[in-house]
């Protein structure tokens, strides 16, 4: 409501989750705007892509939570922290915060275990585990199926594989499968 002019001095912090320069090209974003808050860019990796940070971040969380909720939780196990390293971690570290809190309001110990966490990070890990053994137990006999047909003709068998002679090899040596031919 004044009537004189104050003269100030600001840094204005912006966020965002969308790539501003393509926006820009797509005329989406204002280019004269992108260029006003883009002084000091800070790109910070999602979560998913730091998953070294992860064990901190759980303490630090374990220890803010339970303080407010009045919990005397101590630590994880190492089949929860397993679940939670290869969780994808799409809503990042306030997904991360959220299991935290979830994890310790259902935890009946002093340890959080992977029963304490949310369903979906839980089973994720033992879904995507199984489907990915099943995947590799699956592809291993078929390979060696084909190689035994082939009378481990390797050149043959990658024709018949639809792929090149050094693919096969490659997921030969990544199956532990050893030429049979060779060795005789």
């Amino acid at each position: 409501g004044g009537e004189k002019w104050i003269k100030i001095n600001v840094r204005i912090i912006a966020a965002t989750n969308k790539n501003l320069e393509k926006a820009v090209a797509q005329g989406a974003f204002r280019e004269d705007l992108y260029y006003r808050l883009n002084v000091v860019p800070l790109i910070v990796p999602p979560l998913r892509e730091r998953k070294g940070d992860l064990p901190l971040l759980v303490e630090h969380f374990i220890e803010k939570t339970a303080v407010n909720n009045n919990r005397k939780i101590t630590s994880i196990s190492q089949k929860a922290m397993n679940a939670i390293s290869e969780y994808y971690w799409p809503g990042n570290i306030r997904q991360l915060e959220n299991t935290i809190e979830y994890a310790i309001i259902k935890c009946k110990g002093s340890e959080i275990q992977a029963r304490d966490l949310p369903q979906d990070i839980y089973s994720v890990k033992v879904e995507k585990t199984s489907v990915q053994n099943l995947i590799a137990q699956t592809e291993k006999s078929a390979i060696i199926n084909i190689l035994s047909n082939c009378k481990w003709d390797t050149g043959n068998a990658a024709k018949k594989m639809n792929v090149s002679r050094t693919t096969l090899w490659r997921r030969m040596k990544k199956y532990g499968i050893k030429n049979i031919r060779l060795n005789m």
